[in-house]
Protein backbone atom coordinates (compact mmCIF):
# COMPACT_ATOMS: atom_id res chain seq x y z
CA UNK A 1 0.00 0.00 0.00
CA UNK A 2 1.20 3.23 -0.86
CA UNK A 3 0.20 6.73 0.99
CA UNK A 4 -0.49 9.15 -0.24
CA UNK A 5 -0.69 8.90 -4.69
CA UNK A 6 -0.13 11.03 -5.63
CA UNK A 7 2.13 12.63 -3.35
CA UNK A 8 4.75 15.04 -2.88
CA UNK A 9 7.13 15.72 -0.96
CA UNK A 10 7.11 11.96 -0.03
CA UNK A 11 5.31 9.01 0.60
CA UNK A 12 5.62 5.63 2.00
CA UNK A 13 5.18 2.38 1.37
CA UNK A 14 3.90 -0.55 4.21
CA UNK A 15 4.71 -4.05 3.25
CA UNK A 16 4.94 -7.88 4.33
CA UNK A 17 7.11 -10.37 3.05
CA UNK A 18 5.95 -14.22 3.37
CA UNK A 19 9.73 -15.63 4.29
CA UNK A 20 12.64 -14.03 5.63
CA UNK A 21 15.21 -13.23 3.18
CA UNK A 22 16.85 -10.43 1.15
CA UNK A 23 14.48 -8.01 0.26
CA UNK A 24 14.74 -5.14 -2.51
CA UNK A 25 12.81 -2.20 -2.80
CA UNK A 26 13.75 -0.04 -5.92
CA UNK A 27 12.16 2.90 -7.56
CA UNK A 28 12.44 2.98 -11.39
CA UNK A 29 10.91 5.85 -13.63
CA UNK A 30 8.92 5.31 -16.64
CA UNK A 31 12.09 4.86 -18.82
CA UNK A 32 12.56 1.44 -16.56
CA UNK A 33 16.05 3.57 -15.08
CA UNK A 34 16.51 2.85 -11.05
CA UNK A 35 16.27 6.34 -9.57
CA UNK A 36 16.33 5.08 -5.79
CA UNK A 37 17.09 1.75 -3.88
CA UNK A 38 14.90 2.09 -0.82
CA UNK A 39 15.46 -1.19 0.82
CA UNK A 40 18.23 -4.02 -0.15
CA UNK A 41 18.84 -6.30 3.25
CA UNK A 42 17.69 -9.16 4.95
CA UNK A 43 14.28 -9.02 6.41
CA UNK A 44 11.99 -10.99 8.88
CA UNK A 45 8.91 -12.30 7.88
CA UNK A 46 4.93 -12.95 8.79
CA UNK A 47 2.39 -9.97 9.77
CA UNK A 48 4.04 -9.07 12.84
CA UNK A 49 6.85 -7.86 11.02
CA UNK A 50 5.36 -5.40 8.69
CA UNK A 51 7.44 -3.27 7.42
CA UNK A 52 7.54 0.44 5.69
CA UNK A 53 10.26 2.24 3.63
CA UNK A 54 9.68 6.02 2.72
CA UNK A 55 10.32 7.73 -0.57
CA UNK A 56 11.17 11.43 -0.51
CA UNK A 57 11.12 12.21 -3.89
CA UNK A 58 15.03 12.13 -4.52
CA UNK A 59 17.18 9.96 -6.58
CA UNK A 60 20.19 7.80 -4.79
CA UNK A 61 22.06 11.01 -5.56
CA UNK A 62 20.24 12.89 -3.12
CA UNK A 63 19.36 15.21 -6.47
CA UNK A 64 15.37 16.24 -6.48
CA UNK A 65 13.35 13.97 -9.11
CA UNK A 66 11.27 15.50 -11.93
CA UNK A 67 7.42 15.32 -11.43
CA UNK A 68 6.08 12.21 -13.33
CA UNK A 69 5.19 8.66 -12.40
CA UNK A 70 7.38 6.42 -10.92
CA UNK A 71 7.22 2.33 -10.46
CA UNK A 72 7.91 0.97 -6.94
CA UNK A 73 9.30 -2.58 -7.67
CA UNK A 74 9.42 -4.70 -4.55
CA UNK A 75 11.43 -8.34 -4.77
CA UNK A 76 11.32 -10.81 -1.58
CA UNK A 77 11.13 -14.60 -1.70
CA UNK A 78 11.16 -15.10 -5.18
CA UNK A 79 7.99 -12.67 -5.68
CA UNK A 80 8.19 -9.38 -7.57
CA UNK A 81 5.55 -6.85 -6.95
CA UNK A 82 5.16 -3.54 -8.73
CA UNK A 83 2.74 -0.19 -8.13
CA UNK A 84 2.77 3.11 -9.77
CA UNK A 85 3.40 6.25 -8.32
CA UNK A 86 2.92 9.96 -8.75
CA UNK A 87 4.72 12.74 -7.75
CA UNK A 88 3.49 16.27 -8.35
CA UNK A 89 5.47 19.35 -7.88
Amino acid sequence: MVQPDPFNPATLEFYEIMEKGKVSLQVYDAAGRCVRVLVDEDLDAGKLSQHVAAFDGRTDYRRDAASGTYFLRLSAGGETAVRKLNLVR
